[in-house]
């Protein structure tokens, strides 16, 4: 009976509420709540896995130049210590420092077995490596020389090597931060510009790092260093969170949202009646109403589920996702929003889901005026406006009271 009752509101309302009110019922309203909740949890599993999210190593991004004793990890041909920074553009408290007096040269690099073993291979590892740097010269000098050195097997011998001023983006000028990332390159490295081998070092064993600057003459240096990691590397964003913290994060926020709903949908219907001085009804009567209206999300989320799935994978930047600079935060909402309207947007599928929502919202107002219509004698005029200004103001007052959560 129950099932049919169901299937009724959404082929046939006005006998499928004439049946409901003549004998109204909490159970049924319960039953396709509960699976309505199924149904979104199957919509929002679909859509987070689109989401692939870059994950990195070290996974703090401050782990490596935020650190109380930084020569614990960095060494250095000159003196290595930690200074203050702006952490409205950079990350963390504090940025890695070294220097040296009256010297053509500078270098920092991290000690053995300071940073593990990072995987880079190209079948599964890390494939893009970001750093900050900053760097000065008291003679204000341009850098003669500039590499970037990737150590393999805790061994200086074996090493992979890159040319910072192969290209502009990877140095900046004396005095001033540059935000860069080194796509690692495909094997071999000798095929690429601005990369050269040492030894016999192995993408999927790198255990060390260093930057090292040259000048035309001797000066006071100094090379200061923020944010370095490894990434390029994604994962579905279930993956990243785990699933039991994605499972009872959404889940929790889907009770909210369909029980928070009913309970605001029921009383202002109830609340608009009263001020349109139309018939009075009970307000479990109006509950059950209600429950029974969600019933069309077995016809449009299983649509809005299989549009989803035929959506491309979206790829989102750690520093997108997980912004952490003030500067990084400001530009995150526009850098997601540019990620959808890229590879989303004007695609079928998306537009579909997207189509999905309003039409629910006509069908749900249309549902609330048979009903009331079914319980009052009120003029359909009257009755329609009652169930829009009702929904509308519902809307509006749930989308407040969740987010809050």
């Amino acid at each position: 009976m129950f099932l049919y009752d169901v299937v009724k509101v959404i082929y046939s309302p006005v006998k499928a509420f004439r049946e409901v009110l003549a004998n109204p019922k909490y159970l049924g309203p319960i039953i396709i709540i509960i699976i309505s909740l199924f149904l979104t949890m199957g919509t929002q599993y679909v859509s987070s896995s689109k989401y692939y999210i870059e994950t990195i190593a070290p996974s703090n991004r401050v782990a490596w130049t935020n650190m109380t004793d930084p020569s614990s990890m960095w060494t250095s041909n000159g003196t290595v210590s930690k200074i203050s920074q702006n952490s409205s553009i950079l990350v963390g408290n504090y940025s890695v420092i070294a220097s040296i007096p009256n010297s053509r040269g500078i270098s920092l690099k991290t000690k053995t077995d300071s940073i593990g073993t990072i995987d880079c291979s190209e079948e599964s590892g890390f494939r893009t490596f970001y750093y900050k740097l900053w760097y000065n010269s008291t003679l204000a000098q341009k850098v003669s020389n500039a590499i970037l050195r990737f150590v393999s097997f805790n061994n200086e011998s074996n090493y992979f090597q890159f040319d910072l001023l192969s290209n502009a983006g990877y140095l900046n000028n004396s005095g001033t931060w540059i935000n860069a990332n080194v796509t690692l390159p495909h094997a071999p490295v000798t095929s690429v510009s601005g990369w050269t081998i040492g030894g016999s070092p192995d993408w999927s064993n790198i255990t060390g790092i260093e930057f090292r600057l040259g000048f035309p003459q001797n000066g006071n240096l100094s090379i200061q260093l923020n944010d370095l990691n490894f990434g390029g590397k994604y994962q579905p964003l279930i993956d990243v969170e785990g699933f039991a913290n994605w499972l009872s994060s959404n889940l929790v926020i889907s009770v909210l949202n369909i029980l928070v709903r009913w309970l605001i949908f029921a009383a202002l219907l109830w609340l608009t009646i009263k001020v349109f001085h139309a018939e009075g009804s009970a307000f479990r009567t109006l509950m059950i109403i209600v429950g029974y209206t969600f019933a069309i999300t077995f016809v449009y989320l299983p649509i809005e589920m299989l549009s989803v799935s035929q959506l491309p994978v979206l790829y989102f930047p750690y520093r997108v996702w997980f912004p952490t600079s003030t500067r990084e935060i400001g530009l995150a909402n526009t850098a997601i929003s540019n990620i959808f309207a890229t590879n989303w947007t004007s695609t079928a599928p998306y537009i579909a889901s997207i189509a999905v929502a309003p039409i629910s919202y006509a069908w749900t107002i249309g549902l609330f005026t048979i009903a009331l219509k079914t319980l009052h004698s009120s003029s359909w005029k009257r009755t329609v406006m009652i169930s829009l200004v009702a929904y509308v103001m519902a809307l509006v007052l749930s989308g407040i009271v969740l987010s809050v959560f």
